[in-house]
């Protein structure tokens, strides 16, 4: 059975969650949240890359896929061994991301290199990039920036790019699903989870 993949990408807290639960919503479809909550991948390139496809491709469904911010520097790695694979690309406010971020990783620092003096050091670190600044608050920018400049990057006939405030945007959300090659597409707002990095 030949499948058809698609990635979500954003920063996190971005509404990714929400994206996650409408792609399932589809028709034989399943496409997880960070496979399941977890760090998968680190940002740095790594071999766990193969576990985390095998355990999306050995679903049942016939579409399949995961939403995770951590997915983007393996994109490459996806359209080099699936044909049919497609992005979705949220995107939310800088400074409402920024904000988010801040008051989600309270007394954590993913994005500047630490020895868990300063920050505790926590698991999801290996999953983003690093910049050499001196607050938090200016890596998170760096990161914003960084992000979505790599996004630009990648093959815009495989990309849809979403607004965080259009998932609540049928015509919008329609538009994307058929992008994703949905036939007959189906709407319904999802409310936002604060459960994870993402």
């Amino acid at each position: 059975m030949s499948k058809r993949l698609i990635f979500g990408l954003g920063t996190g807290r971005c509404g990714s969650m929400s994206l996650a639960n409408l792609l399932t919503y589809q028709q034989d479809c399943m496409v997880s949240h960070e496979l399941g909550g977890s760090p998968w991948l680190t940002w740095e390139p790594s071999k766990d890359v193969n576990v985390f496809l095998n355990r999306i491709i050995d679903r049942r469904e016939t579409v399949v896929g995961d939403v995770s911010f951590y997915s983007l520097p393996y994109a490459n790695i996806l359209m080099d061994r699936y044909d049919d694979v497609r992005f979705v690309i949220l995107k939310r406010d800088r400074e409402e991301t920024i904000k988010s971020y801040m008051k989600k990783t309270h007394g954590r620092n993913h994005w500047m290199a630490h020895n868990g003096s300063l920050w505790r050091l926590d698991i999801w670190d290996r999953c983003y990039p690093k910049f050499d600044v001196e607050t938090k608050e200016e890596a998170l920018s760096c990161y914003y920036d960084h992000y979505y400049e790599l996004c630009q990057q990648l093959p815009q006939d495989k990309c849809f790019w979403l607004q965080s405030p259009e998932l609540n945007d049928e015509s919008r959300c329609l538009e994307m699903l058929r992008f994703c090659g949905f036939d007959a597409p189906r709407f319904k707002i999802f409310k936002k989870n604060e459960g994870s990095n993402g």
